[in-house]
């Protein structure tokens, strides 16, 4: 009976044992805030950082060394002139020089050849070398540059790299972190990384994002398989540790699961000017400049600005920027409209520059409070331009507006599809067959085009209109305003090329036609130096946003804009729309509906 007591008390005591060696070898990445589950690297598993962003990852590789450190003796592998630099960096900040001496530290440097001659004498060459010199099942190893001991283009051998890898560190007693760095995932190590879960169980990737950083866990032991934890990181600007924001995402969902700010809704006080019904725990700013002294710190907060028209456009669409740039994805960015509407290409550049969702004026305040809510978990998802003026340009037509001749009118046209098809931004080109019996000039001379982006010439049967950032659906109302006759006394349709791929083929065709057989230019005796004139398009009363996780207004039936017709490949034809109007034209020039009209008048 007592020999059967003591072997119980000697078998627990050696559970207690097992349980504070595995507790004792077993420590953090280095990112300080993060959950108690997450970045535990633990003896018997080679963890493996992703690294895409060389800063960070110089930052979290000290962080992680220092943390390895603190386990018991440490061995680190380094490659290059940059691991040199990291080594010497890692040194100067122990507490004690005395540490290298006592073989508690052990420094390598890894050799330019040494994926070379592993693929010809195995990973085990590798082992033993290190097992030479110092190097026991107790010692942590931290490999910095991990990416220069594998043969990443040889499938086969690089799956025979990572099972000796996790055969070794089966039989190791401290945590293994190899550091892999594919800078802007230039490599594609990830995609294979991705395809090894035995043999990779822990798999982490380091990014720069908006001002900061995120870690994505795509895998880890003891971890839900089914979700991407995702937490934004912020770089202390004293001493360039990485510290958690508190904010933690679904990278594979792409919606927030939470941020100590989540709920929170800072706006401008235009913005809720004459407003009842304002939630008393919103933050209300007088002026943009307080605005970014609010957010400083915000993670997944929602931003609500107002948008009088173009006034102040460019102080808004500045700002909107720097706060996508300098701020993480989980942080929600509105604009409303107050007072007068916006331009059309406004609001894409807006939204190009880091807006979440843009407000029409018409929707009541009680839904935008509803719709606030709903996407509080929202993450925008769309690439920012960094460099502001591009993205400005971008949306911005030529200042030429009118008449011109068909060879510049053909070179202007292509300007500005290239200039403007980094954001998507759609156009109309509209080719005006001119009724027989009107002679070319007065139809030219009917047609009072004078804004910005707005062109126009002729060939000997058509006039060519190219409408800058004019949806296909608003065409009509354009018509309406730019001639000042209707339209139906002039032409007998109107064929709309609403894409760069159909607008291009035309005005090439126009350009040939042109050069062949030069066409008439009326450039002397059209009015010049016309006033340019405000854009007055009509829009349907919607909510406008390019993310199709953001929550709309009314039913995408009333919704003009959306991610899929601005982001998605679009599969739009040349539409033909002839004039309803009893008179004598060609029969080749009308559809079965057109003949239909005719027969009824």
């Amino acid at each position: 009976m007592l020999g059967r007591f003591v072997s119980l008390i000697m078998r627990s005591l050696r559970r207690s044992n097992a349980l504070v060696e595995a507790t004792i070898n077993q420590t953090r990445l280095g990112v300080l805030g993060l959950p108690a589950d997450v970045g535990l690297c633990g003896a018997g598993l080679a963890s493996v950082l992703l690294v895409r962003d060389e800063a960070l990852g110089q930052c979290c590789a000290l962080s992680s060394a220092r943390n390895f450190r603190q386990t018991g003796p440490l061995a680190m592998l380094a490659s290059g002139g940059s691991g040199q630099k990291f080594m010497d960096q890692f040194a100067r900040s122990l507490d004690s020089p005395d540490e290298c001496s006592r073989g508690a530290l052990v420094f390598f440097r890894i050799t330019d050849d040494c994926a070379e001659t592993m693929g010809r004498f195995g990973a085990n060459r590798f082992f033993d070398e290190i097992d030479a010199c110092g190097v026991t099942a107790q010692h942590a190893v931290l490999v910095q540059d991990g990416q220069a001991i594998f043969d990443w283009q040889n499938h086969d051998l690089l799956i025979k790299q990572w099972q000796a890898w996790k055969a070794w560190a089966t039989n190791h007693h401290a945590p293994i972190l190899l550091i892999i760095e594919d800078i802007n995932g230039a490599q594609g190590f990830l995609p294979l990384l991705q395809l090894l879960p035995e043999l990779v169980p822990n798999l982490a990737v380091l990014d720069a994002d908006c001002g900061g950083g995120l870690l994505t866990v795509e895998r880890w032991a003891g971890q839900d398989k089914s979700v991407h934890r995702q937490f934004g990181l912020k770089l202390s600007a004293q001493d360039k540790s990485l510290h958690s924001d508190g904010s933690e995402m679904d990278a594979k969902g792409q919606v927030v699961l939470y941020a100590p700010d989540q709920g929170r809704v800072i706006t401008t006080a235009a913005t809720v000017a004459g407003v009842k019904g304002v939630p008393t725990e919103w933050t209300v700013v007088s002026e943009l400049s307080d605005m970014e002294a609010a957010c400083r710190n915000a993670a997944a907060a929602t931003i609500l600005l107002h948008a009088d028209g173009d006034q102040e456009f460019e102080a808004l669409s500045r700002f909107v920027h720097r706060i996508r740039l300098s701020h993480p994805r989980s942080l929600k960015i509105i604009v409303r409209e107050v007072g007068n509407k916006l331009r059309y290409n406004n609001e894409l550049m807006l939204l190009r520059l880091g807006v979440n969702l843009m407000v029409y004026k018409e929707i009541p305040f009680s839904r935008l409070v509803q719709v606030i809510n709903d996407m509080s978990a929202q993450i925008f998802s769309r690439l920012v331009e960094n460099d502001y003026l591009l993205a400005a340009q971008a949306a911005q037509p030529n200042r030429v507006a009118g008449y011109l001749s068909p060879s510049t009118f053909c070179r202007e046209v292509a300007t500005m599809l290239k200039r403007s098809e980094r954001i998507n931004l759609g156009h109309s080109l509209v080719r005006l067959p001119i009724l027989s019996r009107v002679a070319q000039l007065d139809a030219l001379q009917a047609c009072q085009a004078r804004r910005f982006g707005d062109i126009f010439t002729a060939d000997q049967n058509s006039v060519y209109l190219f409408l800058f950032a004019c949806r296909e659906s608003d065409v009509d109302s354009t018509l309406d305003r730019l001639f000042s006759v209707p339209v139906t006394e002039l032409f007998s349709s109107h064929i709309i090329e609403p894409t760069p791929e159909l607008i291009l083929e035309t005005v090439g065709q126009l350009r040939r036609d042109n050069e062949s057989s030069p066409m008439s230019d009326y450039s002397a005796m059209l009015q010049v130096g016309l006033p340019i004139l405000e854009d007055k398009i009509e829009r349907p009363i919607a909510t406008t946003g390019l993310q199709e996780e953001a929550v709309q207004i009314f039913p995408p039936s009333s919704t003009e804009i959306t991610e899929s017709k601005l982001t998605s490949p679009m599969f739009k034809h040349r539409t033909m729309r002839p004039f309803p109007l009893p008179r004598h034209v060609t029969t080749n020039m009308l559809s079965t509906l057109s003949e239909q009209a005719l027969d009824n008048a």
